[in-house]
């Protein structure tokens, strides 16, 4: 089965059919960033553009558990974020 992208108007924009497939569903988005404000403007700009932000995380633990519950199309990762060391945030369980 073939899903085609197309691009609905939100408002008076055109959004780019990019955002949009799986027969016109927003793609999903999960954010991570230890700055607040930050996230909260990214998620307020990605929101009027058409996504659809799934979750914000605030540490990598967070955003590891966020991408399981949601299984997001794109996930904006700071790479600066707490935990610094990537052995204990980006490493897989057991």
């Amino acid at each position: 089965m073939t899903t085609t992208c197309h691009a609905p108007v939100v408002g008076n924009h055109s959004v780019p059919a990019a955002r949009f497939c799986h027969d016109g569903a927003m793609s999903t988005v999960v954010l991570a960033d230890d700055d607040v404000l930050l996230r909260e403007g990214l998620a307020s700009l990605l929101e009027r553009s058409g996504y659809e932000v799934v979750g914000q995380a605030g540490d990598a633990t967070e955003l590891i558990v966020l991408v399981r519950k949601h299984l997001p199309e794109m996930v904006v990762i700071d790479i600066r974020m707490p935990p610094r060391t990537p052995s204990k945030a980006w490493t897989r369980p057991a």
